[in-house]
């Protein structure tokens, strides 16, 4: 196996599958990624993984869209990709 298909198996561990989501979190910065946070917050999501710079600064960000964010999830933290398998790897050890 290789690591891609070993961190997709690990993936497919932690997950669960939703249902799709009406799309109502106003995310000017990037409208496309609002379906993303709506699926979080709907989902009650421990975690979005993502590499996009407008996702990842809802974590730490001062502006309304971070602030809705943080509010209606407050259980989501929003990482890097790195950060979310060292996670998950964490949580495998400590099982």
């Amino acid at each position: 196996m290789d690591k891609v298909e070993v961190a997709l198996r690990r993936f497919w561990y932690f997950c669960d599958v939703i249902h799709p989501v009406k799309c109502r979190f106003d995310f000017p910065r990037d409208p496309k990624d609002a379906k993303f946070i709506e699926l979080a917050i709907a989902s009650k999501a421990t975690h979005i993984a993502s590499g996009d710079n407008d996702l990842l600064g809802l974590a730490t960000g001062h502006g309304d869209a971070a602030n809705r964010f943080r509010q209606r999830a407050p259980q989501t933290k929003v990482v890097d990709a790195r950060t979310f398998l060292t996670e998950i790897e964490a949580a495998q050890r400590a099982d």
